[in-house]
């Protein structure tokens, strides 16, 4: 079991002028510095001769003038949020039922909060009413693209390939395939919080298989990335400038494959 704090600071800055339309206010170009104060509770435990690992850990960080990324449609800025906190846990669970089977499972919940952020962002829909420059009070809302809950799924299969099908006795090689699921709940592309850029809980799957070297010498392996082909967005932003939106997809279905080989 263990228990820990410590603090944090990162140091103000000046926002650049990229173009005529930007904003020139002076307290606007200015960002002060942020500092954190985090504190962390958890354990980490083995179980059946480590056939079985459990780990988890809860966490709390509360922020002063956290700097918050900004796009306003001219160019990405930095506001300070006056308090900003994040609490949550991660826990991950490693199974090594039989020799050359590994599956690991880790679970996150994330809540994040503006405790004060009385200049955040607007909507693309606020912009158009009020103006391209203007502001909304966040306070007591989320973070962008923070999910509330994160889940990971690894799991691979290794035995040795028998000699049968080796032409030569000098060379051993392990043959492998693994599978991997990732599943993020609902999250907002963009600070502002607007709904249109909101994304609706997303999963993942990518299944491998390959050869390597059982001293690690070399591998090769194939991946399908993205198996079931889902349209799944990393980034989105409000365009007040022309009145509209703009998102940046994952990648489709994609196979990858690659060889690595390790010199002395």
């Amino acid at each position: 079991f263990y228990a820990s704090y410590a603090t944090g600071y990162k140091s103000a800055g000046y926002n650049q002028l990229r173009t005529t339309g930007a904003d020139t206010n002076p307290s606007n170009l200015y960002f002060g510095p942020e500092e954190s104060k985090s504190y962390e509770v958890g354990a980490r435990t083995a179980w059946l001769d480590r056939m079985i690992t459990f780990n988890i850990t809860g966490f709390y960080t509360d922020y002063e003038d956290f700097q918050a990324q900004v796009f306003d449609g001219f160019g990405i800025r930095v506001l300070n949020a006056a308090a900003f906190e994040v609490y949550g846990f991660e826990a991950d669970l490693t199974f090594v039922p039989v020799e050359g089977w590994m599956t690991i499972l880790g679970v996150g919940y994330t809540k994040t909060n503006y405790k004060s952020f009385a200049n955040g962002p607007c909507t693309q829909a606020q912009a158009a009413a009020i103006g391209l420059l203007c502001n909304q009070d966040l306070e007591g809302k989320r973070l962008d693209n923070t999910p509330l809950w994160n889940i990971n799924l690894f799991s691979t299969y290794e035995r040795e390939v028998p000699r049968a099908f080796i032409y030569t006795t000098n060379l051993e090689m392990n043959w492998f395939v693994s599978l991997e699921y990732n599943y993020q709940s609902n999250r907002f592309l963009n600070q502002s919080l607007d709904p249109v850029l909101k994304v609706n809980p997303t999963s993942m799957v990518s299944l491998g298989a390959g050869l390597r070297d059982p001293s690690g010498l070399w591998e090769a392996n194939i991946w399908v990335r993205n198996l079931a082909n889902e349209d799944i967005y990393a980034v989105g932003l409000d365009v007040p400038t022309v009145g509209g939106y703009a998102a940046f997809p994952l990648p489709p279905r994609t196979i990858v494959g690659t060889f690595r080989i390790e010199f002395e």
